[in-house]
């Protein structure tokens, strides 16, 4: 919320608030860069909070909240997770796509590389069974097993069981 505050409060100040107060053909190249020097402005003390709030965090340890009440620790986790979203949306949604249109693959810019990759596909995958066959070779071989998807024919097919199917247990806060 601080953040979200922060950065309302410099955006109300940087960009018009109504038609009044909108840039008009004669606003100068002066006033251009001002708007644009704001906007710099907002999103350095923005990432110097960030920055301050992810020290804080990083040398947070479990002795530090064990005299905690569970519910404030459930509070802070349930926080934690909001702005773990909220910085990943905007990072992807709005920094790395405005970066996207402004940086070209292979490039650099203050230590972030911006890479291209391309990773194999298989729109078609009877092809890919047929190719095999006729190459005598087992598709088996190149195919993964979905254990779920076998979990749901178990239950329609008789005959078909998840016994083979091993299960691992795991824990985690929603």
């Amino acid at each position: 919320m601080y953040f979200r505050a922060m950065c309302s409060n410099a955006m109300s100040q940087a960009q018009p608030t109504n038609d009044a107060d909108a840039p008009t053909e004669t606003t100068s190249a002066a006033e251009t860069n001002d708007t644009g020097r704001d906007v710099d402005e907002m999103l350095a003390k923005a990432t110097d909070t960030l920055e301050n709030v992810a020290e804080d965090l990083g040398g947070l340890e479990a002795n530090d909240v064990s005299d905690a009440e569970s519910e404030s620790l459930a509070d802070l986790r349930n926080t934690l997770r909001d702005v773990e979203k909220a910085a990943e949306n905007a990072r992807k949604d709005a920094v790395e796509e405005e970066l996207s249109n402004r940086v070209e693959p292979g490039e650099k810019i203050a230590g972030l590389s911006f890479i291209e990759t391309e990773k194999w596909s298989v729109p078609d995958e009877e092809a890919v069974v047929e190719m095999m066959r006729d190459a005598g070779r087992m598709p088996e071989t190149v195919m993964e097993v979905d254990a779920g998807a076998l979990e749901e024919v178990a239950k329609e097919t008789e005959g078909v069981s998840t016994e083979p199917l091993g299960t691992y247990s795991y824990t985690y806060f929603r």
